[in-house]
């Protein structure tokens, strides 16, 4: 497998990435194997199915899954090689026609995605800054007005039978900042 960097601009590259049959045909093998042990298929016992029927029910699938592991498994592998910081998962290039896979005729294929780039820059030192913080005089009118808003926004209109001198009202109020 090869993969050829491209850059696009500061903040994306392209990425062509060609496997070649040598990747993943022994990889392709193994898994049609595999499903041969575990096929149960009318007229065959299990684990005894042709080869040739498990190419032809489960051949295609079969050969894009191990083509797309393989492929995510080696950009994968090249990214951290490269020490490249992506923002995100690597993106088919749409103006790339993605090649047809083939079971039957297995040929080399080459793919391209196009990568983001975390950018690149400097932290200043946040100790050498300083920074201002107001204390604000909380009036009655301010409390007032907050309170009238809380009523408008979630108070509901309710039918009361009859109110009495003993009727209550509970609230629950929290502290939010002890120092204020």
């Amino acid at each position: 497998m090869s993969i050829q960097r491209t850059n696009i601009d500061t903040a994306t590259d392209l990425l062509d990435v060609t496997i070649t049959k040598n990747d993943y045909l022994p990889k392709w093998e193994t898994e049609l194997k595999k499903l041969r042990s575990s096929a149960q298929i009318k007229g065959f016992r299990k684990g005894k199915t042709p080869m040739g029927m498990i190419k032809k029910m489960y051949g295609q699938s079969s050969l894009t899954d191990t083509i797309s592991k393989n492929l995510q498994e080696q950009i994968d592998h090249y990214l951290q090689e490269e020490n490249i910081k992506v923002l995100g998962q690597p993106i088919p290039d749409e103006s790339h026609q993605v090649p047809q896979i083939d079971p039957k005729n297995p040929e080399d294929y080459t793919f391209k995605y196009i990568i983001g780039l975390a950018p690149q820059f400097d932290l200043v030192d946040l100790s050498t800054l300083t920074f201002e913080r107001y204390k604000v005089e909380v009036t009655d009118d301010m409390i007032a007005k907050e309170v009238a808003s809380a009523r408008k926004k979630y108070g509901q209109e309710k039918e009361v039978e009859q109110i009495s001198p003993s009727s209550r009202i509970k609230v629950l109020l929290t502290e939010l900042d002890p120092d204020a």
